[in-house]
């Protein structure tokens, strides 16, 4: 121990350590930086992803109104960029993509209506609060069998 306190205590020992301990401490800070950098990064990438998709899937959404000219056209651009949203999507969006999916396959009656637009909103609801969200998404609870094929024409969708 004394061998220890006289080395620790010599001051040529410290002519040699504080730079090396500098540069250690200098190379860990920069690493941290870079690493933090970095995944600012990808945040900032699967944001702006999300933004656009879901800025079609808003615009497409209207091809599942009643009277809309284009509605064929606009449902296939919503059910492609769906298949797209399983690359970056939070899982709370694809199952609310899916409930709103499955409400526009049934009769109009008005409490049918209501409960369309509420699914809807709800779709809507989730899309801000994942745009809003800055957090990278890592994993996922969805599974192979809650992927479903879409088309346009479907009267009742695959599950």
């Amino acid at each position: 121990m004394e061998s220890i306190c006289k080395i620790a205590s010599d001051i040529e020992f410290w002519k040699i350590m504080a730079p090396v301990l500098t540069v250690v401490v200098g190379w860990l800070l920069n690493e941290k930086a870079r690493r933090q950098a970095e995944l600012d990064k990808r945040i900032f990438e699967q944001r702006k992803k999300k933004e656009e998709s879901y800025r079609i899937l808003l615009k497409s959404s209207k091809g599942f109104s009643e009277g809309q000219e284009d509605a064929e056209l606009l449902k296939l651009a919503f059910l492609d960029e769906l298949q797209l949203c399983w690359l970056h999507a939070s899982d709370d969006v694809i199952k609310k993509i899916y409930a709103f999916i499955d409400s526009v396959h049934t009769d109009s009656s008005e409490q049918i209506k209501a409960q369309k637009e509420h699914l809807f909103a709800e779709f809507v609801a989730a899309l801000r609060n994942d745009t809003l969200s800055h957090k990278l998404i890592e994993r996922s609870d969805l599974k192979s069998k809650d992927y479903r094929l879409l088309k346009p024409n479907d009267k009742k969708p695959n599950k």
